[in-house]
């Protein structure tokens, strides 16, 4: 919905390079080499993944597809692994699996601001209704009957009456984001509902354009971690640094708390698949996540996601809600076609009145998957989670270089100083930050010249460090 004035400017971007590698992963594996030959720093990722696109209408094939998506589904780590397509539902995976759908279900605070606007001038007024839009919205939840749902755009003083009691009934707890800026001017957030004889929440991150839960389930072999981010991303176009910032911020606070986990990022971006973000997410292991786009799967092909839009109205369609997925731990499985043939083409076509209407009770589509979580038998991280500190630190120094020993050693001489008593000065301060800075740099430094198992062994020894603190 924040998506106003896309009509007119659209998004394009730059074609994923030759020198990408990938390796794709078979039933068997999900284990891959680095997706780049050059390894960058997390800040350069940061920036990398910050750079404008340019601006015009979106090139698509005669398919209709993003002009670079063929290529993008030649790559996907798991383009060889047969993945099924679900046409209009159910979700819902066997027991040895996790499903997820991702939905903006559309703010009826900014759609009643948006009455008059041209977007949706051809819109019929029954949906503007709440009532209309709210029972459909539920309807449409309970008939694909995910495991979990991450949905945008939740007006705060609807959450309880419109989602959390009638989804309760039917199995789920749910959560939305305890949003310092709840105000007029911000009357919606993101929303998690989960199924509660599946998945039990261990924690959440309430941040500003994201939510982190931490989901602990029986799935696959024993209990599993899966951290999930919903996210709705900034919407002004222009602010590219400001969506990077966002992913970056959420992955970084992923990673510190369970380097482990699998890990799902699904929501609106508010920018296209062929923009720099999206780029960095395809090619890059940023914080050392390998993420994979369920929707640039070669099964995808011609599904509305791909091929029509995830945000439509007024006439022009945009890709910008995505599922990315960790596809070390994630194999997918399922894929969602949400509408049927007839509804497809009376929604999405060229001579649709516009969304919100009776097929979609939304102006976004619902995108979802299925996936398999992999036991990671022969993995070398397999045992780590209870190995000690005086057993993790041997462990890692063994599969150093020098120079690498001597960047570890140096930094275990730059552990973070107590801050001084009372109240420090503006020198103290300043010290303070530069040390900060420095060990930062440094241990990021290391980390990007490790393989999985070394960062995976140095994010247990910090973790377990920090825990011995408190």
């Amino acid at each position: 919905m924040e998506l106003r004035h896309l009509c007119s400017i659209g998004l394009v971007g730059a074609r994923a390079e030759d020198e990408t590698h990938i390796r794709a992963v078979d039933d068997t594996s999900a284990r891959t080499l680095p997706k780049h030959s050059k390894r960058l720093s997390q800040q350069e990722l940061l920036h990398l993944a910050s750079q404008p696109v340019a601006i015009g209408r979106t090139a698509r094939l005669q398919s209709g597809c993003l002009q670079d998506w063929p290529l993008w589904s030649k790559l996907q780590p798991q383009h060889i692994t047969p993945v099924e397509v679900q046409v209009g539902g159910p979700m819902q995976g066997t027991a040895e699996q996790v499903s997820l759908v991702s939905w903006n279900i559309l703010s009826q605070t900014w759609l009643t601001r948006s009455e008059l606007d041209p977007e949706y001038a051809r819109v019929e007024r029954q949906w503007f209704d709440w009532q209309n839009r709210s029972h459909a919205l539920i309807q449409w939840i309970s008939r694909l009957g995910a495991d979990i749902y991450v949905l945008q755009e939740v007006d705060f003083d609807t959450f309880d009456e419109a989602f959390l009691q009638p989804l309760s009934i039917i199995g789920y707890d749910g959560l939305i984001q305890d949003s310092p800026k709840r105000a007029e001017a911000q009357p919606c957030g993101n929303a998690t509902f989960w199924r509660r004889d599946k998945l039990e929440l261990v924690w959440s991150d309430h941040r500003s354009r994201t939510l982190l839960t931490e989901f602990r389930t029986s799935v696959g072999m024993g209990s599993q971690a899966l951290i999930v981010i919903n996210a709705h991303l900034e919407s002004s176009q222009e602010k590219f640094s400001s969506r990077a910032a966002q992913v970056h911020s959420a992955l970084e606070k992923a990673v510190r708390r369970n380097p482990s986990a699998s890990l799902i990022l699904a929501g609106d971006f508010n920018t296209g698949a062929d923009s720099s973000l999206c780029r960095v997410l395809r090619e890059h292991e940023w914080h050392f996540v390998p993420l994979a786009s369920a929707y640039e799967h070669p099964a995808a092909d011609g599904t509305s996601p791909v091929v029509d839009a995830t945000f439509r109205v007024n006439g022009h369609g945009y890709l910008i809600d995505h599922i990315w997925y960790r596809h070390s731990h994630l194999r997918l499985c399922k894929l969602l076609q949400p509408l049927n043939a007839d509804a497809r083409a009376a929604s999405l076509g060229m001579n649709a009145l516009g969304l919100p209407d009776k097929h979609v009770p939304s102006d976004h589509i619902p995108l979802g998957a299925v996936f398999e979580i992999n036991d990671r038998a022969d993995s070398p991280m397999k045992g780590v989670e209870s190995m000690s500190l005086e057993e993790l630190c041997p462990s890692l120094l063994k599969i150093l270089t020098l120079e690498q020993c001597n960047m570890w050693h140096k930094l275990q001489g730059m552990q973070p100083q107590q801050k001084p008593k009372g109240r420090p000065s503006q020198e103290e301060l300043s010290a303070l930050r530069e040390a900060a800075a420095e060990r930062k740099a440094l241990e990021q430094t290391l980390l990007a010249g490790l393989n999985e198992e070394g960062q995976y062994l140095v994010q247990q020894i910090r973790s377990l460090r920090k825990k011995n603190s408190k």
